[in-house]
Protein backbone atom coordinates (compact mmCIF):
# COMPACT_ATOMS: atom_id res chain seq x y z
CA UNK A 1 0.00 0.00 0.00
CA UNK A 2 1.40 3.83 -0.76
CA UNK A 3 2.10 5.98 1.82
CA UNK A 4 -0.59 8.66 2.54
CA UNK A 5 2.30 11.31 2.77
CA UNK A 6 2.09 10.51 -0.97
CA UNK A 7 -1.33 12.11 -1.49
CA UNK A 8 -0.10 14.85 0.87
CA UNK A 9 0.20 18.40 -0.38
CA UNK A 10 1.12 21.53 0.78
CA UNK A 11 -0.48 23.91 -2.19
CA UNK A 12 -2.88 22.23 -5.37
CA UNK A 13 -2.86 24.91 -8.19
CA UNK A 14 -5.80 24.73 -10.82
CA UNK A 15 -4.91 24.73 -13.88
CA UNK A 16 -1.55 24.40 -15.90
CA UNK A 17 -1.94 27.60 -18.20
CA UNK A 18 0.98 30.06 -18.10
CA UNK A 19 -0.34 31.21 -14.32
CA UNK A 20 -0.76 28.12 -12.72
CA UNK A 21 2.52 26.43 -14.25
CA UNK A 22 4.85 29.35 -13.15
CA UNK A 23 2.87 29.58 -10.00
CA UNK A 24 3.33 25.70 -9.13
CA UNK A 25 6.82 25.56 -10.20
CA UNK A 26 7.57 29.02 -7.86
CA UNK A 27 6.12 27.61 -4.90
CA UNK A 28 7.94 24.32 -5.63
CA UNK A 29 11.19 25.82 -6.89
CA UNK A 30 12.07 28.97 -4.13
CA UNK A 31 9.26 28.01 -1.19
CA UNK A 32 10.31 24.40 -1.31
CA UNK A 33 6.47 23.11 -1.13
CA UNK A 34 5.29 20.11 -2.31
CA UNK A 35 2.80 20.99 -4.95
CA UNK A 36 -0.30 19.38 -6.71
CA UNK A 37 -1.24 20.62 -10.13
CA UNK A 38 -4.82 20.06 -11.70
CA UNK A 39 -5.14 20.31 -15.17
CA UNK A 40 -8.73 19.40 -17.32
CA UNK A 41 -6.82 20.08 -20.68
CA UNK A 42 -4.69 16.92 -21.74
CA UNK A 43 -1.58 19.51 -21.64
CA UNK A 44 0.11 21.97 -19.91
CA UNK A 45 0.54 25.50 -21.05
CA UNK A 46 -2.78 26.34 -21.67
CA UNK A 47 -3.39 28.25 -24.67
CA UNK A 48 0.29 28.75 -25.46
CA UNK A 49 0.49 24.83 -26.04
CA UNK A 50 1.99 23.84 -28.89
CA UNK A 51 3.08 20.06 -30.24
CA UNK A 52 4.03 18.91 -33.66
CA UNK A 53 2.02 17.10 -36.28
CA UNK A 54 2.09 14.12 -38.40
CA UNK A 55 4.88 15.76 -40.44
CA UNK A 56 7.00 17.13 -37.21
CA UNK A 57 6.01 20.37 -37.90
CA UNK A 58 4.92 22.89 -35.08
CA UNK A 59 1.31 23.42 -34.81
CA UNK A 60 0.01 26.40 -32.62
CA UNK A 61 -3.48 25.04 -31.56
CA UNK A 62 -4.72 28.03 -29.84
CA UNK A 63 -3.21 30.22 -32.32
CA UNK A 64 0.31 32.19 -32.88
CA UNK A 65 2.09 33.49 -29.25
CA UNK A 66 3.24 36.81 -29.09
CA UNK A 67 5.07 37.72 -26.07
CA UNK A 68 6.38 41.12 -24.57
CA UNK A 69 7.67 42.24 -21.81
CA UNK A 70 9.84 45.24 -20.77
CA UNK A 71 11.01 43.17 -17.57
CA UNK A 72 14.18 41.64 -17.57
CA UNK A 73 13.76 39.04 -14.65
CA UNK A 74 10.13 37.86 -16.75
CA UNK A 75 12.43 37.41 -19.78
CA UNK A 76 15.47 35.49 -17.87
CA UNK A 77 12.89 33.59 -16.27
CA UNK A 78 10.99 32.19 -19.08
CA UNK A 79 14.04 32.05 -20.99
CA UNK A 80 15.01 29.07 -19.28
CA UNK A 81 12.19 27.34 -20.90
CA UNK A 82 12.18 28.44 -24.69
CA UNK A 83 13.65 29.77 -27.31
CA UNK A 84 12.65 33.54 -28.58
CA UNK A 85 12.38 34.43 -32.22
CA UNK A 86 12.41 38.08 -33.40
CA UNK A 87 8.81 39.55 -34.38
CA UNK A 88 8.38 42.61 -35.17
CA UNK A 89 4.24 44.62 -35.16
CA UNK A 90 3.35 47.34 -36.54
CA UNK A 91 -0.21 49.10 -36.80
CA UNK A 92 -0.74 50.93 -40.27
CA UNK A 93 -3.71 52.29 -42.16
CA UNK A 94 -3.36 52.50 -45.75
CA UNK A 95 -4.37 55.74 -47.35
CA UNK A 96 -4.61 56.11 -50.58
CA UNK A 97 -1.56 53.70 -51.83
CA UNK A 98 0.73 54.60 -48.61
CA UNK A 99 0.89 52.88 -45.55
CA UNK A 100 0.93 55.56 -42.60
CA UNK A 101 1.21 55.30 -38.43
CA UNK A 102 -1.39 54.91 -36.66
CA UNK A 103 -2.19 56.59 -33.95
CA UNK A 104 -2.12 59.68 -35.93
CA UNK A 105 0.84 61.73 -34.71
CA UNK A 106 3.43 64.51 -35.98
CA UNK A 107 5.41 62.10 -38.09
CA UNK A 108 1.87 60.93 -39.64
CA UNK A 109 0.85 64.26 -40.41
CA UNK A 110 4.04 64.93 -42.37
CA UNK A 111 3.64 61.84 -44.40
CA UNK A 112 -0.05 62.43 -45.46
CA UNK A 113 0.59 66.52 -45.91
CA UNK A 114 2.89 68.83 -48.00
CA UNK A 115 5.72 70.10 -46.23
CA UNK A 116 4.56 73.78 -45.66
CA UNK A 117 1.06 73.11 -44.92
CA UNK A 118 2.44 70.27 -42.60
CA UNK A 119 5.17 72.54 -40.84
CA UNK A 120 2.09 75.21 -40.19
CA UNK A 121 -0.16 72.25 -39.17
CA UNK A 122 2.07 71.44 -36.82
CA UNK A 123 2.53 74.37 -35.23
CA UNK A 124 -1.42 75.14 -34.86
CA UNK A 125 -1.24 71.62 -32.84
CA UNK A 126 1.57 72.47 -30.86
CA UNK A 127 0.10 75.83 -30.13
CA UNK A 128 -3.31 74.83 -29.72
CA UNK A 129 -2.70 71.34 -27.09
CA UNK A 130 1.27 71.87 -26.15
CA UNK A 131 3.83 69.61 -27.49
CA UNK A 132 3.48 66.11 -26.63
CA UNK A 133 -0.20 66.10 -25.85
CA UNK A 134 -2.54 63.35 -26.49
CA UNK A 135 -5.68 64.54 -28.13
CA UNK A 136 -8.84 62.56 -28.72
CA UNK A 137 -10.52 63.31 -31.99
CA UNK A 138 -13.12 64.76 -30.74
CA UNK A 139 -11.52 67.22 -28.96
CA UNK A 140 -9.84 67.81 -32.35
CA UNK A 141 -12.99 67.91 -34.12
CA UNK A 142 -14.67 70.87 -31.80
CA UNK A 143 -11.60 72.90 -31.94
CA UNK A 144 -12.67 76.39 -33.86
CA UNK A 145 -9.38 76.48 -36.18
CA UNK A 146 -10.64 75.44 -39.76
CA UNK A 147 -7.35 73.94 -40.55
CA UNK A 148 -6.95 71.73 -37.19
CA UNK A 149 -10.76 70.45 -38.06
CA UNK A 150 -9.57 69.44 -41.72
CA UNK A 151 -6.99 67.30 -39.51
CA UNK A 152 -10.01 66.01 -37.47
CA UNK A 153 -11.81 65.10 -40.46
CA UNK A 154 -9.14 63.34 -42.17
CA UNK A 155 -7.99 61.24 -39.29
CA UNK A 156 -11.88 60.59 -38.23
Amino acid sequence: MENKEDYMYDCIVIGAGIAGAVSARKLAEEAGKKVLVLERRSHIGGNCYDEPDEHGILIHNYGPHIFHTGIEEVYQYLSRFTDWYAFGHEVVAKVGDRLIPVPFNLNTLHMVYEKEKADALEQKLIAAYGEGSRVPIMKLRENEDPDIREIAQFVY
